[in-house]
């Protein structure tokens, strides 16, 4: 994907495991009004609790939509580096990431978390975690990549209760009904449904929440016996969990991520430097690294767009072989075909525009009109009379006139999409100087290199075609 203004952004936020929904709440409502300051910005909206993925979301977590201005003179790059910088001086406790919308939805259904990923891989995890501080050093050192931070998801502290079943059988109790007797305080007792359309809901009655608003609440408890209420804390022991995060797996192996986001530089770019440190990576023995996030997305999508780009330049190049029995014209028709990739290619970095998906599917393009331009001019030049030059000069006075026609109406029809700014249009743009250049490379092939090439290297298979 290009490096795309999509003129709204997500701010993730995620508050230390423990915190307290009052003070998340107070965190993120300083952020918030802190956006309500600047110029670009149009509307908010947080949610605590709750975000944008596929994911269980701890009351600690939560995100902020960001939506900008249509009018504004900044790039939602430049405002997220503002907002960044004050998340980062005034709630250093907070973990924030800033990617965009599409960004997000994206990376939750390709299952990354960020653009940039180094994933440390080993048998032992104690020798994995020992290489952790150096991919960060490495990361943050990097130019073009920021929010720098390792891919966890803590569990926060937890107390485990558990049963003492002869204390429990003292008092004629069994650990089912002490489990049975916490479940209906919980979440009280179904006693009847009620119609929502055609699904029946259950209806629960629930005496009090009080008791399970606090450990010390639930240590009081009071569970029902033969003779009488007792606390829930005489027939039960408490153990402490201390906190400690989500292990993951890899293909049924430990893996440790650490991800960063792209800013002021292009995925390829970025992915060539991190290769480059990390050749010179000390790592712990039985550990090694390699490059996560979209640079193994992007490596196989170029590898596909690749392969279908020469198929179709060799499924024309057969065909027409097999037509007109003659090394020349597709010989001419593959060097049409590389002056306007070429020329498509130049004009990417003369505007500065990265090879991306968009501006590759415009190559692709780009090659099957070079080749159908090209094969009008062949093809008449071969139905013509005369010597090599007199076939050429026939063939561009009947196909001059179409062929301007058609590169103009390409021209006119992309140059809008080449020029305009706003949100969301990156995407158009890549795409559109790359066809815009490979028409220029299309048109001076088919006028100027077939003609000259066919008429100085391969005269007599054009002549010979008079027999």
């Amino acid at each position: 994907m290009p490096r795309m203004d999509e003129g709204a952004f997500l701010i993730d936020i995620h508050a230390p495991p423990g915190t307290s929904l009052a003070d998340s709440d107070r965190a993120f409502s300083r952020i918030e009004k802190f956006l309500h300051t600047l110029p670009e910005v149009i509307s908010t909206s947080r949610r605590l609790g709750a975000e944008m993925g596929f994911y269980i979301t701890e009351p600690t977590k939560g995100d902020i939509i960001v939506r900008l201005s249509d009018h504004r003179r900044r790039t939602v790059f430049q405002v997220i580096d503002q907002v960044r910088s004050f998340v980062r001086e005034t709630e250093p406790e907070l973990s924030v990431d800033f990617p965009q919308i599409l960004e997000d939805m994206l990376n939750d259904l390709i299952g990354t978390e960020a653009p940039v990923v180094v994933r440390i891989h080993g048998s032992d995890r104690s020798r994995m975690e020992e290489a952790v501080p150096g991919v960060l050093k490495l990361l943050q050192g990097v130019p073009g990549v920021v929010d720098v931070a390792r891919e966890e998801r803590p569990v926060p502290p937890a107390s485990r209760i558990h049963i003492d079943n002869e204390l429990a059988a003292s008092y004629h109790l069994t650990p089912r009904q002490v489990i049975d007797a916490l479940r209906t305080g919980l979440w009280g007792r179904p006693v009847t449904t009620v119609m929502e359309g055609e699904i029946p809901r259950p209806v629960r009655v629930l005496e009090s929440p009080e008791p399970f608003r606090t450990l010390e609440g639930i240590r009081h408890f009071p569970v029902e016996t033969p003779t009488g209420l007792i606390p829930l804390s005489r027939i039960t022991r408490w153990s402490e969990e201390p906190e400690r995060s989500e292990l993951d797996d890899l293909n049924l192996a430990p893996v440790i991520s650490v991800s960063g986001r792209l800013a002021g530089s292009d995925l390829g770019t970025v992915s060539a430097r991190i290769k480059h440190a990390l050749s010179s990576l000390s790592l712990p023995p039985s550990v090694w690294v390699d490059l996560g996030g979209y640079a193994t997305w992007q490596k196989k999508s170029f590898s596909d767009l690749t392969l279908a780009l020469l198929f179709a330049v060799l499924l024309v190049t057969g065909v027409i072989f097999a037509l007109v029995r003659r090394l020349a014209p597709p010989f001419l028709l593959l060097a049409g075909v590389f002056l306007s990739v070429d020329m498509a290619l130049l004009a990417l970095v003369v505007f500065h525009h990265s090879l991306n998906l968009s501006s590759f599917v415009g190559l692709v393009l780009v090659a099957g009109i070079s080749a159908e331009n090209g094969l009008l001019v062949l093809d008449r030049a071969l139905m013509a009379t005369g010597d090599c030059r007199e076939r050429f000069v026939q063939a561009l006075s009947d196909r001059i006139v179409p062929l301007l026609m058609t590169h103009l109406a390409n021209a006119m029809a992309l140059l809008p999409l080449a020029v305009a700014t706003g949100a969301g249009l990156d995407m158009e743009r890549s795409f559109s100087i790359a066809v815009l250049g490979g028409l220029s490379g299309s048109l001076l092939s088919s006028v100027f290199l077939l003609p000259v090439l066919g008429t100085a290297w391969f005269a007599p298979s054009f002549e010979r075609t008079l027999e």
